[in-house]
């Protein structure tokens, strides 16, 4: 009888450290699809919790955050963060961190692969900043007055390539360099 319990015992172990396995090499897995928008379940695995920029840490908001995988299979991340921590000054254009692994245009300006700072100016304007928070790039945005439903941040396709970054009814347009 013991012999069996031993038995049971090592098997329910052997199951769950093999379940457990699987379940870590799952997530360790790298997503591969189509190019376009990435899902929920898709940000969820690649927006990082946390993010550094100019000599901090900031949490970042998940449910705020989106993604584009490109033609070249690149991909580029955008979330908006806690910068409550930050000075006036750099809070008042630091809204969201930007990941990019492929080099981007907005404008006719490149933005080469990196991890940037990134927001929406009251002057109409969609700011780039570097991780020490120095401007990089400067980029006009529009206004989309026929939009109903305005939400903190949300990327659509704006065409064959070309996506639409929206912060409210402010967005900018992009593409991937090819």
């Amino acid at each position: 009888m013991i012999k069996k319990i031993i038995a049971i015992i090592g098997a329910v172990i052997f199951l769950a450290s093999s379940s457990w396995t699987q379940t870590g090499a799952a997530k360790e897995k790298k997503i591969e699809s189509a190019p376009g928008i990435l899902s929920t379940q898709e940000l969820k695995q690649l927006i990082p919790a946390v993010v550094f920029f100019q000599g901090q840490t900031a949490p970042v908001q998940l449910r705020n955050s989106g993604g584009v995988r490109g033609p070249n299979g690149r991909l580029m991340l955008i979330a908006m963060v806690d910068s409550s921590g930050y000075s006036t000054g750099v809070a008042q254009k630091y809204q969201a961190y930007l990941l990019s692994e492929g080099s981007l245009v907005f404008k006719g300006k490149v933005l080469a692969p990196g991890a940037y700072g990134v927001g929406f100016l009251d002057n109409n304007t969609f700011n780039v900043m570097d991780l020490g928070a120095n401007d990089i790039a400067v980029v006009p945005t529009q206004t989309d007055a026929a939009l109903r439903r305005a939400v903190p941040l949300k990327i659509v396709t704006a065409g064959q390539d070309s996506f639409r970054l929206y912060f409210g009814k402010h967005y900018v347009e992009f593409t991937f360099r090819k």
